[in-house]
């Protein structure tokens, strides 16, 4: 199995023991949790990074209107960060 799909795969894991449903959410989460592996935002905060990615979430938004974003995506970004931080410390010597 590729890396891609094991990221996904442990995202979407993720979101539903958070106890949340499939819907509008998870692709906002998902986005978050992609957001979160790109080079430029890796070991960031959400808060660090949300300013540079306003216009991003302003275009979702208006791509879905009346759908929850920010929130989804916040979560999906962090839970994304800690995975990167987990195949880190996985990866680092010994």
């Amino acid at each position: 199995m590729n890396q891609d799909k094991t990221s996904v795969n442990t995202a979407l894991q993720h979101y539903l023991k958070s106890g949340r449903q499939f819907g509008d959410g998870e692709k906002f989460y998902l986005l978050g949790f992609e957001a979160a592996l790109y080079a430029r935002n890796r070991c960031k905060e959400f808060d660090q990074i949300a300013s540079e990615m306003a216009s991003d979430l302003e275009e979702l938004k208006r791509q879905h209107p009346g759908a929850a974003v920010e929130e989804p995506f916040a979560h999906g970004f962090q839970r994304g960060r800690e995975y990167y931080q987990r195949l880190c410390d996985e990866s680092a010597p010994v």
